[in-house]
């Protein structure tokens, strides 16, 4: 009976340590998908500022591309009932 109980305690205990490192893991990865998103963000504004350096009309073929992506994410967004920060 004793050992019934031991094994038990044992199986929970596992349990709770592989939640919470499943947890740490969970917000590890968070973090580093928020930190990738901040980066496209800045490359996308270098490459902007190189682009407008070498080609006004470039740049505003450029901003006119990301405009229609942003209108589609929302038309998606809108369709599907969610919004987008």
């Amino acid at each position: 009976m004793l050992g019934v109980l031991a094994s038990t305690l044992a199986v929970l205990l596992a349990v709770v340590v592989l939640r919470a490192e499943a947890a740490r893991l969970h917000y590890a990865t968070a973090q580093l998908e928020r930190r990738v998103e901040a980066l496209v963000q800045e490359l996308r504004e270098k490459d902007l500022e190189l682009a407008r350096l070498r080609n006004p009309a470039l740049i505003r073929a450029r901003i006119e591309e990301l405009r229609l992506g942003e209108n589609r994410g929302a038309e998606s967004s809108a369709r599907l009932g969610t919004s987008r920060p």
